[in-house]
């Protein structure tokens, strides 16, 4: 369930990137991402999260059902931001113990020391068609690489901030 007194800061922080993270068995990944949209539909809270296909995230994602959502404070985390989002989960080992913490309702893992953390269970998912896109939006965010994304909707099962942190302390 959405924490609508949550949402503004999740919304004022996306700028400046979260963290989507996956995980299966005893294999886990996490990426850094820019975009993501939160609204309700078909009656349910649900959050929206893109994930080109040459990702490795892309090939956990697929086959889980759970994903999860940390959002940083950026002076806190701007080296992570930086360093997991041009780093690959299939060439460096991103996380480890002292970077996780449990999830409290889903089968996953959360970035520790984020400010607020989103639970969440795929409930649908489809890949973009460039046929359908924009050809501005096309044009500037895919190019002739045609590396798109897939959509992911997942239904919030949980969103709270971390216990002991402030929210987004000095600014």
């Amino acid at each position: 369930m959405i924490d609508y007194q949550l949402l503004e800061d999740v919304v004022k922080q996306m700028p400046k990137g979260a963290f989507l993270t996956t995980k299966i068995s005893n294999q886990t990944n996490t990426m850094t991402i820019g975009w993501l949209t939160i609204g309700r539909v078909w009656e349910i809270d649900l959050i929206t999260v893109y994930v080109r296909f040459s990702r490795y995230t892309y090939d956990l994602i697929e086959n889980t059902k759970y994903f999860t959502v940390s959002i940083p404070d950026f002076k806190g985390k701007a080296d992570k931001l930086k360093l997991w989002g041009e780093t690959s989960g299939r060439d460096y080992e991103k996380l480890s113990m002292n970077d996780i913490i449990p999830t409290k309702s889903v089968d996953g893992i959360l970035i520790k020391g984020c400010q607020i953390h989103i639970e969440c269970e795929k409930v649908y998912d489809q890949p973009m068609d460039p046929f359908h896109l924009d050809t501005k939006l096309r044009d500037a965010f895919y190019g002739d690489e045609g590396d798109y994304h897939h959509i992911y909707y997942g239904k919030i099962i949980d969103m709270y901030k971390e216990e002991g942190l402030e929210l987004f302390p000095g600014e």
